[in-house]
């Protein structure tokens, strides 16, 4: 099941890279490096509500499916009944005059609406994914996807024919490629809803869930928090722009993105500890050699990025690579961290992302302002690899695990990856 879990992330992760891809070119270059920088702020808005406003009560899912007393049919109506609310509270602070001055202050209320929309897709989407990561059915909820982004990627391409490409167009197809996921993932599960609310439940889950919470926020804004910071300090042009060198720069993070969930499965339902670290091990080198080929292939056909996004967008070169420099580091801390969660030990995990995001913070206040994007760039870099760097170190002293088999391959690993891809 691991392998076909991870075989299917793969070839989502590779779907993801072209999708992801022609999404950005097509938008960037329809409607320049302003309003591209105005599309990438509202996202960055209504993605951290769809990701974190939950307040932690996803981040248990996975972890209670496979340990707690409720039955599955029980946790899944609480848990989608306590997201219907939340995402009623979160839409009528948000909404407000005040609140929405302070956030989106030249967004009118249609998109508001929209963007909430976006939100509460992206609530069921990520539940739903949850309890397939539990049950090691990820194939399932990655086949579901592809078939979203395939939704979303047609209707783009109709709209890109009739010269109708902006917000509101990308805006809605965002939401129909999580919507058209969700159903079908709604096909493959064999749990009916009705409204209940267990409160008992949802305490136990948020007990475990908000370190899970913190640790996934305080990593989201390590990857974020320096666009946020251009929007302010340079304006929606330069964020435009750095914003192309970030889309293009987390390509390769699709490579651990799409190990994460299968590894998670792999380490609910191992044997032992030992087995885990094995696991573990095999699946940090065959990331990091992957990502480091594609980082060394991004560098060196970066200045393609002015041929295909257009010659506004050539300063994104430079951040481009500053960022490629440090992937391989972010590539070892997302791969590392759900052995972790796995183990009951969701504390580390929230205080290594809380002191990578403080270091991510201190320098861009401090590198922003000089130097602009290519500061961004350079700050978000070292971020990255002290990312990687304290996971190694922890796996290293605290849990006996040899730096070398973390990075080399043994003979009876690769002979073990020669049949698994010749057989």
């Amino acid at each position: 099941m691991y392998k076909k879990n991870l075989v299917s992330g793969i070839l989502l992760q590779l779907w993801k890279i072209l999708y992801k891809f022609v999404f950005s070119v097509l938008v960037a270059r329809a409607v320049g490096n302003v309003t591209y920088g105005q599309i990438t702020y509202f996202f960055l808005v209504f993605n951290l509500l769809g990701s974190y406003g939950h307040l932690g009560i996803i981040n248990g899912i996975s972890y209670f499916a496979k340990t707690d007393k409720c039955d599955l049919n029980t946790q899944i109506n609480a848990n989608i009944t306590y997201l219907a609310m939340n995402s009623l509270f979160i839409g009528i602070i948000l909404c407000s005059p005040p609140i929405k001055g302070l956030v989106l202050p030249e967004v009118p209320q249609p998109y508001m609406i929209g963007g909430l929309c976006f939100m509460m897709v992206t609530y069921l989407y990520a539940a739903l994914e949850a309890y397939f990561v539990s049950q090691e059915k990820i194939f399932k909820s990655n086949g579901s996807m592809a078939v979203g982004m395939l939704a979303a990627m047609a209707g783009m391409l109709v709209c890109l024919a009739l010269g109708k490409i902006n917000l509101a167009t990308y805006l809605i197809f965002q939401i129909i490629e999580l919507l058209v996921a969700v159903l079908f993932m709604c096909r493959s599960f064999s749990c009916s809803y009705r409204p209940q609310i267990n409160i008992a439940f949802l305490i136990r889950e948020f007990k475990y869930g908000h370190l899970v919470f913190w640790a996934s926020l305080f990593g989201y804004l390590n990857y974020r928090i320096d666009q946020f910071m251009i929007q302010r300090q340079l304006g929606d042009g330069m964020l435009g722009i750095y914003s192309v060198a970030v889309t293009i720069a987390e390509l390769v993070l699709l490579v651990p993105n799409s190990i994460t969930a299968a590894i998670t499965g792999k380490l609910l339902n191992s044997s032992g500890r030992e087995d885990q670290k094995r696991v573990l091990c095999i699946t940090i080198k065959g990331c990091v050699w992957v990502c480091l080929l594609l980082v060394v292939m991004g560098i060196v056909l970066a200045p393609i990025i002015q041929i295909v996004y257009g010659a506004e967008y050539y300063p994104s070169i430079q951040s481009f690579r500053f960022l490629l420099l440090g992937i391989c580091g972010a590539a070892v801390g997302k791969v590392v961290y759900p052995f972790y969660l796995a183990n009951g030990r969701a504390k580390v995990h929230m205080l290594v992302a809380a002191f990578v995001m403080l270091v991510n913070i201190g320098l861009n206040m401090w590198l922003i302002p000089d130097c602009g994007i290519n500061g961004a760039a350079f700050a978000s870099t070292c971020s990255y690899l002290v990312y990687g760097g304290v996971y190694i170190g922890l796996l290293v002293k605290k849990e006996g695990i040899k730096l070398t088999s973390m990075f080399l391959f043994s003979r009876e690993e690769m002979a073990m990856i020669k049949r698994s891809v010749f057989s």
